[in-house]
């Protein structure tokens, strides 16, 4: 015998169960990749660092009600008491440590007359305590980090870059893109996707364990005319030098002024030489100007 034809309200039972289970799947994914992403790549250090002489000591309030610890690295030749302006950078570290160590990555950038703002993310070092963090959190964190910057009467709000390291590479290029003030971007050993680093080390089941968006090349192609400097160590084993090489290629396709800067014996660790430290200086330099 046939089967008699289901009634529409049947029908329509069937589809909301079937519509329910596809949600609570979907929801479980997004769970599990969520907590893969937060397993992998955000290894928070809280050392308990005192100031660090030269440094101004700064708390900055995120909207979700969170503190973020600083230090802002005011420009070589700034006079704050004559009420004199300075461009700045926004700079954006890594996935492991904190500010106490990732201060050397940027402070020379101050040898250019261009002041520099190194936060930490919630989590890491003294800013709040975070179990669990997200890509937005941090999406958060470098918003807030920024207006803050933009809004000290030290800062030429008109003349800001952004740095990112590593990891933070992502969240630079994804200020900037979103920014179209900021005026240029260099990135140091950054990833050029979220996928794409994941497929690096776990062909296939990483781009599908690990969620796509603020992508470093695609954000870097939204630059317009904005100058971009991509730093990146040929023996860089831990974010392989190909991420920067793609992240240029983005950018030059869209009509992006952008540069890689290959260091030969560069890893991603060891990679901020004297050399490289003076180019990156340089940079900033050049498409910020300096205190006055």
């Amino acid at each position: 015998m046939p089967t008699p034809p289901l009634s529409l309200s049947r029908r329509l039972a069937r589809t909301a169960a079937i519509t329910l289970a596809l949600c609570l799947g979907l929801a479980m994914v997004g769970r599990w990749t969520g907590a893969v992403e937060a397993f992998a790549f955000y290894h928070p250090r809280s050392t308990q660092h005192g100031p660090h002489p030269g440094f101004e000591d700064v708390t900055i309030r995120t909207p979700d009600g969170r503190e973020l610890h600083a230090w802002f690295m005011p420009a070589r030749g700034l006079d704050g008491a004559s009420g004199g302006k300075a461009p700045a950078v926004v700079h954006c570290h890594g996935n492991m440590g904190d500010i106490s160590e990732h201060a050397g990555t940027c402070a020379y950038i101050t040898r250019a007359g261009v002041s520099v703002l190194c936060f930490d993310y919630r989590g890491f070092g003294r800013s709040t305590p975070c179990s669990y963090l997200s890509r937005e959190d941090l999406v958060t964190d470098t918003q807030a980090a920024y207006d803050y910057l933009r809004a000290r009467p030290d800062v030429d709000a008109a003349r800001i870059g952004v740095m990112g390291y590593s990891l933070g590479g992502a969240f630079a290029m994804d200020l900037a893109a979103r920014h179209p003030e900021i005026r240029c971007v260099a990135t140091v050993g950054a990833f050029s996707s979220w996928t794409g680093i994941a497929s690096d080390f776990v062909p296939v089941l990483g781009g599908l364990l690990i969620r796509g968006g603020v992508a470093a090349d695609d954000n870097a192609a939204l630059l317009g005319i904005r100058p971009l400097l991509v730093v990146h160590g040929e023996k860089d084993t831990i974010v392989p030098r190909v991420n920067g090489e793609r992240i240029v290629r983005a950018a030059r396709a869209a009509g992006v002024p952008a540069e890689l800067l290959s260091v030969p014996k560069g890893g991603h660790l060891d990679i901020f030489s004297k050399d490289v430290k003076g180019r990156i200086a340089e940079f900033f330099g050049k498409h910020l100007g300096t205190a006055r």
